[in-house]
């Protein structure tokens, strides 16, 4: 049982509301778990805008599971997403350098960034790390932990992973403290300012449904906690995540509204689905919505490091 308040996890402020509860998922980082992971409920901070579940696992139960993370999980639209192309735009007028994305996963952003820039990643899913080390990235770690505290580089990216940290701000400083006087830390995550997902779809958001999701800092938490570090104001750009086509579009917007009227029709649906084209291993599962795209729902942050206080 959820109490109608907590303390927000990002800000610690107790004005919170609660949103309604998360359906629960059989699913984690493309792999089926059973029994399905307790969804818990979607959290509102009044104070910082933020959005955040509650409960969650334990560290160690979520290093667990993503040490099983499927390999090829985020490979398929690569070639669509919308951050990917602005990253890429912003880069391209950097000197290069050496540039580390946390949670790299197979290396699907850095192998095709150009040989101006050395690359380094961190990953806890092993089958991932081993694809991405063939793609000729050096691998560091499994966690920031891992990393010498010495070391520096001129730019990090972490794209994907916000949402998936508990605690935002000890990852924020753990970042920041190895990006270089003048160097870049690229955040891409979701967006809660979304009116369409605080205001409406609430706890039945297809962004919030799936169980490795966690915590969704808004753009009022990142002016805050650089305000709070002596950083300068970062840049946020709004996007969708991806590239859809009309009929596409139209599929998943009805897809988000039959989840958001009931994610047992939906999820009924979908194991017919399923079945007709041969996925009866994974027909007993509760999986999450995807339906990426439909809505300016994600949110690049770029942080400059100057003048940061030590």
């Amino acid at each position: 049982m959820i109490p109608d308040s907590v303390d927000c996890r990002l800000c610690g402020s107790a004005k919170t509301d609660n949103l309604g509860k998360i359906p629960d998922c059989g699913e984690f980082a493309g792999q089926s778990v059973m029994p399905s992971i307790k969804g818990g409920c979607l959290m509102e901070c009044l104070a910082c805008d933020s959005l955040f579940r509650s409960p969650l696992l334990s560290p160690v139960e979520y290093f667990k599971l993503y040490k099983r993370a499927s390999d090829d999980l985020w490979e398929h639209y690569h070639e669509i997403r919308n951050d990917f192309k602005i990253i890429r735009d912003l880069l391209s007028d950097t000197m290069g350098g050496e540039i580390l994305d946390v949670g790299c996963y197979s290396g699907v952003f850095l192998r095709d960034l150009p040989t101006k820039f050395e690359k380094f990643g961190i990953e806890p899913s092993e089958a991932a790390s081993s694809v991405a080390h063939a793609h000729g990235i050096t691998i560091l770690g499994q966690t920031l932990a891992q990393i010498d505290p010495h070391r520096q580089f001129d730019i990090i990216m972490a794209i994907d992973v916000v949402e998936h940290v508990t605690d935002v701000s000890e990852f924020m400083g753990q970042v920041l403290q190895h990006v270089k006087e003048n160097g870049l830390f690229i955040i891409s995550t979701g967006n809660p300012d979304c009116l369409f997902w605080k205001k409406i779809f609430k706890s039945r958001f297809w962004y919030t449904s799936f169980s490795e999701h966690l915590t969704f800092p808004s753009r009022k938490y990142f002016d805050d906690y650089c305000k709070r570090a002596g950083l300068a104001e970062p840049l946020q750009i709004p996007f969708p995540y991806v590239k859809l086509s009309p009929v596409l579009r139209f599929v998943l917007f009805i897809s988000q509204v039959m989840f958001f009227i009931s994610p047992a029709i939906f999820r009924f649906s979908e194991r017919v689905l399923r079945k007709m084209i041969g996925m009866a291993d994974r027909l007993h599962h509760e999986f999450g919505l995807v339906a990426g795209g439909l809505f300016t729902d994600h949110q690049l942050i770029v942080i400059k490091k100057i003048g940061c206080e030590r």
